[in-house]
């Protein structure tokens, strides 16, 4: 009895000691992810401490009026909102915490990934890397050749001295080496396959060769932005070059960029511009020093690489760099429940659940997915992809801006990463949140696609071999960089403008 009475009186001290620790825990996770303004900060804090102080009254108001009974009714009063406040609490600082850890992902990706493969004909016994000593191996030794080095060292490695390598001018010499049967295997870039199958007489390379080793090379990137420069405020207008993909990664890819729009961003007149460009454009390629390439193909020698060419082009600066994976983002379309779309016409499909239909159209994340990829429906083809694309960015975006979505804000950290990653810093993109949260801004958000006239012709990345290009429309792209120019100067552009 004695004992029962002793436990009965510590439990009170016991509640009011747990709350205080998952209190403290709470405010000390939400505080470290700085996204929440002060004054809503301060008003969390004062609410937390009224509840907690509230429920020690309850728990002990009679104990300081001397009363020997406490009210049964105060007492479990008093734990059931002591359950809700640690809840609340233990809820609060798992969200803020995975939503710094999901920022610290997805962020300050200052490396680029390369994947570099090893392969040879298909019919061929090896199976793992062992099985390659005594092969000879071909590369090629031209342009960024930096992570097949690394690779090739890292062979030398596992099999020992007993390989040779011989170096080629190009990817195309070094495939035909293997075909030839003049090395036995071929260290290349996985990214370059899809660049080889675009030409007819290797459109089977994947069916004749197989992949028998993969390595993974980490390189530092090209700096973009001037972070470190004391003029240059996180709210000043920015652009940021949104770059898309199939690469499902940790760190920012080198792969052809199938989605080159670059967003550019006004925090004082809350206005975004996206402004979409071909991936078959026929621009400089800064990578070959100006050689002329398709945009697609820039981004093989990395973002900053497809970032410098879009520069030249619109004549503009690019702050940052993001890459999408438009495979992955399917994931963050479902949890955000859909979204919805604007189409001027009927487009018909052999799959009714892919047909559109004149006037607002609700996806889910596989038909959102197919919309973004889908250009053999449409007389305009890429110009018609480049829009949709826009249209769901824009779409995903309002839909992330309205208040209700807060609570599937942990499902949404889960379907970013691996699907998003940008080399703009956690503190900045914090600070970009937090104004968000403070202000509560509706954004306006405008699209605009340049145009161009396809045809054939040699690119830097594919010499010796004529490919589908598409030739810039100059009054479009001119317009494009004007409308660029005129959100970085804060003037304020409308529909009219975009045309």
């Amino acid at each position: 009895m004695k004992k029962t009475k002793i436990f009965r009186r510590a439990v009170p001290y016991a509640v009011i000691f747990i709350l205080v620790i998952f209190d403290a825990i709470f405010l000390f996770s939400v505080r470290s992810v700085q996204i929440l303004p002060i004054k809503y900060f301060i008003a969390l804090t004062s609410s937390i401490f009224i509840i907690t102080f509230l429920i020690a009254l309850l728990l002990f108001i009679d104990k300081i009026r001397h009363k020997e009974v406490k009210s049964k009714f105060k007492r479990i009063t008093a734990y059931v909102l002591s359950v809700i406040l640690i809840a609340i609490s233990a809820t609060g600082s798992f969200v803020s915490f995975k939503f710094r850890n999901t920022l610290d992902a997805i962020t300050s990706n200052d490396v680029t990934e390369s994947l570099i493969g090893v392969y040879v004909l298909k019919d061929d016994p090896a199976q793992k890397v062992e099985d390659l000593a005594g092969y000879s191996f071909g590369f090629q030794d031209s342009g960024d050749i930096d992570g097949v080095n690394s690779a090739l060292g890292e062979i030398k490695n596992i099999i020992g001295d007993s390989f040779s390598a011989k170096g080629f001018d190009t990817v195309f010499k070094t495939v035909d080496a293997l075909y030839n049967k003049e090395v036995k295997a071929i260290v290349t870039y996985v990214s370059y396959i899809d660049l080889i199958q675009e030409i007819d007489l290797y459109k089977d390379f994947t069916s004749k060769t197989k992949l028998v080793w993969q390595y993974s090379s980490i390189e530092k990137n090209e700096p973009l932005n001037k972070e470190d420069d004391p003029n240059v405020s996180i709210y000043d207008p920015f652009v940021v070059y949104l770059s898309g993909s199939d690469t499902r990664s940790t760190h920012l890819a080198k792969s052809r960029s199938d989605v080159n729009i670059l967003a550019v961003v006004n925090f004082k007149t809350h206005q975004v511009l996206l402004v979409n460009t071909p991936r078959d454009y026929y621009v400089p390629n800064p990578a070959g020093n100006g050689v002329l390439d398709k945009l697609t193909h820039c981004g093989l020698y990395g973002l900053s690489c497809s970032a410098r060419a879009l520069e030249e082009l619109y004549d503009c600066k690019v702050t940052y760099c993001a890459q999408i994976n438009f495979t992955g983002f399917e994931t963050l379309v479902d949890t955000v429940g859909g979204i919805t779309i604007y189409s001027d016409a009927d487009v018909p499909s052999n799959i009714e659940k892919y047909s559109i239909k004149k006037g607002e159209n609700h996806m889910n994340g596989d038909q959102a997915l197919h919309y973004a990829r889908d250009r053999y429906s449409y007389a305009s083809g890429d110009n018609a992809r480049g829009n949709h694309q826009m249209q769901i960015i824009k779409a995903i975006v309002q839909k992330m801006l309205q208040g209700k979505i807060i609570t599937r804000y942990s499902e949404i950290l889960d379907s970013l990463e691996g699907m998003f990653n940008t080399d703009m810093s956690a503190d900045n993109m914090t600070k970009l949140i937090q104004r968000q949260i403070d202000e509560m801004s509706q954004w306006d958000i405008f699209t605009y696609a340049v145009t161009g006239k396809g045809g054939s012709n040699t690119t830097y990345s594919m010499p010796g071999f004529y490919s589908y290009v598409m030739y810039p429309n100059e009054e479009t792209v001119n317009k494009a960089s004007s409308l660029i120019e005129k959100v970085l100067e804060s003037q304020i552009i409308s529909q009219s403008d975009i045309g």
